[in-house]
């Protein structure tokens, strides 16, 4: 591979084996290969889990027991966010499954990416284009980040696998290796604060660590003990004003958006403080996460002071 080659490829696992997953997900994959059966797929989890590394490195193992061919014939790509429509994916996928191959030998492939992105209506036309076609010769497998975006129905067409967000120590390990090799310095310290940004998107931490290979000494990132700074912020009884002058601050240091904070501190909260997920609490992240209000002064206040609100509603005795 080239200098310029993305380090999200260069160290993309190439084999099944390779591929870090948890026990059940493991026997569901073997059992495909094992018993030679390959169903129509959904994969979904969170962004940069490994759904699309899981699928090529399963459609090639099972290409490679069969002895079918890996030619890029048998296998189309395509996202469902295109802008141009479900005619024109549907329009593919149809020319794909019924062309007939000059010298390519076994299944076809359609990997349908960012399904969650369709409308109600598109996944309906998705989901009778599979019914349409019911070739045993052709097999879909599609991946989305929320499946609750995606209609009971369409979902019934699929055998589902959840890919889970990987463990700390085992994304740890990953960039330490690609640092390693690619004689980058960096602390653990500050490669826990870039998961902590990047929520364990691993896509976006190795572009993240690759773009700013040779400055991330100097590189201020906003981390865990960030987040928890503006959390005992929050906690103090009418302390709104205070609070938005620190994420300000914040933003300018850390070079990062008020809404990326907010999603961030969020998760911090569900995951670290339980004592404080409430109801209310919930209701309260859901109406703003969905919420691009342009208006970034009056979104800002509203995020602050509902926080305000609900965390400094808690009693003190709650660490």
């Amino acid at each position: 591979m080239t200098e310029s080659t993305p380090w999200v490829e260069k160290y993309r696992p190439s084999d099944l084996c390779d591929v870090t997953m948890d026990e059940t997900n493991k026997i569901i994959l073997n059992n495909i290969i094992s018993k030679n059966i390959f169903p129509n797929i959904l994969l979904h989890g969170p962004p940069g889990c490994g759904k699309t590394t899981t699928i090529i490195t399963l459609i090639k193992k099972y290409n490679e027991i069969n002895q079918s061919s890996s030619s890029s014939e048998l296998i189309i790509h395509l996202n469902a966010s295109d802008d141009r429509g479900i005619d024109v994916i549907r329009n593919q996928i149809q020319q794909f499954a019924t062309s007939d191959t000059m010298f390519a030998v076994g299944k076809k492939f359609v990997i349908l990416d960012e399904a969650d992105s369709m409308t109600i209506s598109a996944q309906h036309s998705l989901k009778q284009i599979i019914q349409g076609i019911a070739k045993p010769s052709v097999v879909f497998c599609v991946m989305c980040n929320y499946i609750s975006k995606i209609t009971t129905s369409l979902q019934n067409e699929f055998v589902k696998i959840t890919i889970n967000k990987l463990p700390t120590t085992t994304v740890i390990s990953f960039l330490k290796t690609i640092c390693s090799k690619e004689k980058v310095n960096i602390s653990e310290h500050k490669l826990n604060d870039i998961c902590s940004r990047y929520n364990y998107d691993l896509r976006g931490m190795i572009n993240y660590i690759q773009l700013n290979a040779n400055s991330l000494d100097k590189i201020e990132i906003f981390g865990c003990t960030q987040v928890q700074t503006l959390f005992d912020a929050m906690r103090v009884p009418n302390n709104v004003e205070l609070s938005i002058n620190l994420l300000k601050s914040t933003i300018h240091i850390y070079n990062v958006e008020a809404y990326h904070i907010f999603k961030m501190l969020s998760i911090f909260i569900i995951e670290n403080k339980q004592d404080f997920v409430t109801s209310s609490l919930l209701n309260f992240i859901e109406s703003f996460i969905h919420t691009h209000n342009p208006n970034l002064q009056f979104y800002t206040y509203y995020v602050i002071s509902g926080f305000n609100k609900i965390l400094s509603a808690l009693p003190e005795t709650i660490i």
